[in-house]
């Protein structure tokens, strides 16, 4: 009852906001001064959704309300916008959900206030939250952009829960990027910080606290262009990382990498090093553009300002595209070769090469086609301490196997239109794809080391543009073969879409049924799906929207099983 009370205040005062503003005259048509006119716009949507047969831990009932309202004056602009959600979650954690921010504008200056969310580079700053304020400002070539806030905030987690939640620090970040632009050259600068703050959980005992970190990247970038047809960019990151400032380090340490050389003396540090290159020709008599693209990352290098990185790898590709036939036709591909353990430290290591083509071609006003391929094949090497001692027990050469998975697709899509005419248009489309994948252990398939996929689809459509209707049929059919186990779906579908009243309102049914058979169970089950949808367009600035779904699954050795989803929003604009 709370939240649907909170749910309606949060509406009212929504309404009741902009009724007041535009008593105030803020209405964009209130003004005759041109540039003078002081204007409001915005919009509010609220969504609630019921779902069936969920973990008891989770409401059956949710719903979400966001708003923005935008305030403009000549060359200044003040967006605020907002998001609520009565979703919570049974664990403590260091991120927001809900939350509200500002983002004004004044001619080249851009800020945001609130919850943000910046990037400057994928080995920096890359898309994390913080509480906080950023401000982006473009004057003349220049390009800036700086961040202050609170990246973690502190929680003291939960080690005794089902999935143990480790504790977090506060912690803070503060970040710089600038770039200078010429009609030649592009330069620019990185430069991120963050540190943890221990003192922000005084209550947790020190047998449970974590490891404050801190961390420092520099970066530099670089693009430019050599004789009106080759393109050069490159991006040179270094991170530096203390991973317990309780720590006391000796003066003497190694600081040889850039961000090394301005950290903080006398802690312990690891830095590592990022390198991206790549270069672009245009061949213009052929119509075609040639590139390589190089990437190195050290083995362990992090990031704080970023929640996911991918370290410890190499790669380098070649990419190539062409537009053929006057554009009737575009292809394109790239190959290239991928590898970690870049140092030889571990004890295992894998080299990747990747492979894929695109080709689109339109044979006839009627008829296109689409044609993709694509391949990864990957080599694992194993190395022991045993490698240079001959075995004499055959079972031992096991340890030192050399593994290579290989994994193929090939997909292709072709649309055929039978007519068109300002009554009825007919139309077919077939698409289809394989999939394959293989382990070889020293050039030998074992038992169950195979799998493969074949999904195809075949859908005819028929509109009627002047009743605003149109329906469509079509089959689906996969076989999938996962080791010992094969199982075979197919299944038809069927969906009608009608518009009313002038199509204000759009109304959307589709039914859906799939048998699927799983040999290797000896299993049979089907499914049953039916979706309907209808959105109803009051004015300009006022819908209404609702979904329901209804599943119900039945099978050999399966109990009766259904589900059912509600979604029904609304949403204001002016």
């Amino acid at each position: 009852m709370k939240q649907i009370v909170t749910v309606g205040c949060l509406l009212l005062l929504f309404w009741l906001g902009r009724r007041t503003c535009l008593g105030q005259n803020l209405d964009p048509n209130a003004y005759k001064g041109g540039e003078n006119k002081l204007k409001l716009t915005g919009g509010l949507s609220a969504n609630m959704v019921y779902m069936s047969n969920q973990a008891s831990t989770i409401t059956p009932v949710s719903y979400f309300v966001s708003g923005n309202l935008n305030l403009t004056y000549k060359t200044f602009t003040l967006p605020f916008s907002f998001n609520y959600s009565n979703r919570t979650f049974s664990y403590s954690q260091p991120f927001s959900f809900n939350f509200v921010t500002f983002r004004p504008t004044y001619k080249w200056i851009s800020a945001e206030i609130g919850t943000c969310f910046m990037t400057f580079s994928p080995y920096s700053l890359n898309g994390h939250q913080f509480q906080g304020a950023g401000v982006n400002l473009t004057p003349n070539r220049w390009s800036i952009s700086l961040m202050y806030g609170r990246l973690l905030k502190a929680t003291e987690g939960d080690l005794l829960a089902t999935v143990p939640v480790i504790p977090t620090y506060r912690r803070m970040g503060m970040g710089l990027k600038t770039q200078y632009r010429t009609d030649k050259y592009t330069v620019g600068l990185t430069l991120f910080s963050a540190s943890d703050n221990p003192a922000s959980l005084p209550g947790l005992p020190d047998s449970l606290r974590p490891q404050p970190k801190e961390n420092l990247v520099v970066g530099l970038d670089f693009s430019t262009t050599l004789f009106k047809r080759l393109q050069l960019n490159g991006e040179y990151n270094s991170s530096s990382l203390n991973a317990d400032k309780n720590q006391v380090s000796d003066e003497s340490i190694s600081r040889k990498t850039l961000s090394g050389l301005f950290f903080r003396r006398g802690v312990a540090i690891q830095s590592y090093n990022s390198i991206r290159l790549g270069l672009n020709y245009n061949l213009v008599r052929l119509g075609g553009i040639i590139g390589v693209d190089y990437q190195r990352v050290d083995p362990d290098y992090v990031t704080l300002g970023g929640y996911y990185f991918v370290n410890d790898i190499e790669n380098i590709s070649l990419r190539y595209s062409q537009t053929l036939f006057s554009g009737k036709v575009n292809f394109s591909g790239s190959a290239g070769l991928q590898q970690d353990d870049i140092e030889h430290k571990k004890s295992s290591s894998q080299r990747r090469v990747v492979g894929m083509a695109t080709i689109n071609a339109n044979l006839s006003p009627k008829l296109s086609v689409g044609f993709n391929f694509s391949s990864y094949t990957s080599y694992a090497f194993i190395r022991t301490a045993f490698d240079n001692i001959r075995k004499l027990n055959p079972f031992e050469q096991l340890d030192t196997l050399n593994y290579r998975q290989i994994n193929q697709t090939v997909s292709t899509n072709i649309n055929y239109a039978i007519s068109s005419t300002e009554t009825a248009v007919h139309g077919l489309n077939l698409s289809a794809s394989w999939m394959e994948s293989v382990n070889k252990q020293d050039d030998i398939v074992r038992t169950g080391q195979e799998s493969g996929f074949i999904n195809s689809s075949l859908l005819y459509n028929y509109a009627q543009p002047k009743r605003a209707q149109s329906f469509g049929l079509g089959l689906n059919g996969s076989y999938n073969s996962i080791g010992t186990q094969q199982s075979l779906s197919i299944g038809p579908l069927f969906n009608f879409q009608k518009s009313f009243l002038a199509n204000k309102l759009t109304t959307n049914a589709s039914l859906a049924y799939i048998y699927t058979s799983d040999q290797g169970y000896d299993t049979q089950t089907g499914a049953v799906n039916l979706r309907g949808s209808a959105a109803y367009k009051v004015d300009k600035m006022n819908s209404f929207a609702g979904n329901l779904g209804f599943t119900q699954l039945a099978g050999s050795g399966l109990s009766t099983r259904s589900y059912v989803s509600l979604t029904v929003g609304y949403v204001n604009r002016f």
